[in-house]
């Protein structure tokens, strides 16, 4: 996967996150989902971690190869611009 040491940064992140408090979650939750919209499942297909923040996603639809990759680097600026802006300890 040519994303590969991107992914592995995301789940440390992650990681991080899940050892914060409920609360802490509760908050991040919220980010991520509003960062993400309907197509959560996009990175948790490949970040397996972040459904222990965000609960269960809805399959997203299935595109072309092309759109698919357009869709899969928006998830991915969408999280790393909340993981970047959240403060993350």
């Amino acid at each position: 996967m040519p994303y590969s040491a991107v992914v592995r940064a995301f789940q440390e992140l992650v990681r991080q996150l899940l050892t914060q408090t409920q609360a802490v979650l509760n908050r991040w939750k919220e980010k991520l989902l509003a960062a993400l919209g309907p197509d959560g499942q996009v990175i948790i297909d490949v970040i397996p971690e972040v459904e222990l923040i965000v609960g269960q996603q809805p399959p997203v639809q299935s595109l072309a190869r092309g759109s698919s990759e357009n869709r899969f680097n928006q998830s991915c600026q969408a999280l790393s611009g909340h993981l970047a802006l959240g403060n993350i300890p």
